[in-house]
């Protein structure tokens, strides 16, 4: 009851159903009881009682004023409501009866294009219900193409943040979108007799991939295949736009080199020939000595230009091909 010098509890009083979490403590004070008042909540009819503000304004009689109380779960039927003067404790109101109270529900929408979200879709929550949420299926990998989650945005209770799971008190309609991010496969290869400066993996989409392709020894860069629409090539370099999962391959070749043969009396075997870098050949003089006229010639060895040999006899001269080369075979 109000008095003069004293502080009326307006409401709740008791008696009251289904108030939601969100709640107003209603009063009013006047004489002594000052300018400040403390509020109190009891979970069990009165017996005891817990802070909710230690200090807050109030306004004189016969104005009222209220406190917005954001009542603490689990929900009962037992809660009270204590008003007491800052100023003199004797001076206080309280709820006469138990009211109940209902949490306030909530929606949580969740979204994500990919992996398997828990919760998913659109839930309705209770008010203070401590939200655990993940999303599992990272990455996600469809032939080329990968989806990475890399974190989440929301609304609500939710604040954005980079993982899979996070964690909050739903205490508001709110929302959580999975973020994902998108890589594709590069996978680049070197044919035989060659090698690259790039091995196959997962590249960020968007991204420019630089790879280099080098011969093996007597060998030769010829071309790139496969997935190359949209690259800059530059010989044996290529510039990949990671704007699609490729497979892209560096092909070479092995070189190939004359043996050019002079013989003045000819009988040479073999004779001027292309033929593959490293290829062993045994050069011979097949027709001396040769007699005409009165006149003998006899072969007397020869000479390579351009590349290693070996003169095994005057007759016969053992070299591996490795450069464009001239044997001249000399007769006496």
């Amino acid at each position: 009851a109000f008095t003069i010098a004293g502080i009326e509890l307006v409401s709740p009083l008791g008696g009251e159903a289904g108030m939601m979490t969100s709640s107003r403590v209603i009063a009013s004070a006047a004489g002594g009881a000052g300018g400040l008042v403390k509020i109190e909540c009891s979970t069990n009819s009165g017996a005891a009682y817990q802070l909710v503000t230690a200090s807050y304004a109030n306004f004189p009689w016969p104005t009222t004023n209220y406190y917005q109380w954001i009542v603490p779960p689990p929900p009962l039927s037992t809660y009270r409501i204590r008003v007491t003067s800052v100023a003199d404790g004797a001076m206080f109101d309280s709820s006469p009866g138990d009211f109940a109270v209902t949490p306030t529900q909530h929606t949580l929408t969740v979204t994500s294009p990919y992996g398997a979200p828990i919760p998913s879709g659109v839930t309705l929550t209770n008010w203070g219900t401590l939200i655990n949420a993940s999303v599992d299926g990272s990455p996600h990998i469809d032939g080329l193409t990968q989806h990475v989650c890399i974190g989440w945005t929301g609304s609500g209770n939710v604040t954005g943040g980079a993982g899979t799971n996070t964690s909050f008190v739903l205490m508001t309609n709110s929302t959580l979108d999975w973020q994902w991010g998108t890589l594709f496969r590069l996978n680049c290869n070197a044919g035989p007799n060659g090698s690259i400066d790039h091995s196959p993996q997962w590249v960020q989409a968007g991204s420019n991939r630089v790879i280099n392709a080098a011969p093996s020894n007597g060998h030769h860069f010829v071309d790139w295949t496969g997935d190359t629409n949209g690259c800059a090539v530059a010989g044996p370099q290529i510039i990949v736009p990671m704007t699609m999962g490729r497979v892209i391959t560096a092909n070479f070749a092995i070189d190939t080199y004359t043996l050019t043969v002079v013989s003045p009396h000819g009988g040479e075997a073999p004779g001027t020939l292309l033929t593959n870098w490293g290829t062993p050949l045994s050069c011979r003089i097949v027709n001396s000595p040769v007699t005409g006229a009165g006149t003998q010639y006899v072969a007397n060895g020869g000479m390579v230009a351009g590349n290693n040999f070996t003169q095994v006899n005057p007759t016969n001269i053992a070299l591996t091909l490795t450069n464009d080369a001239t044997l001249t075979w000399t007769w006496k």
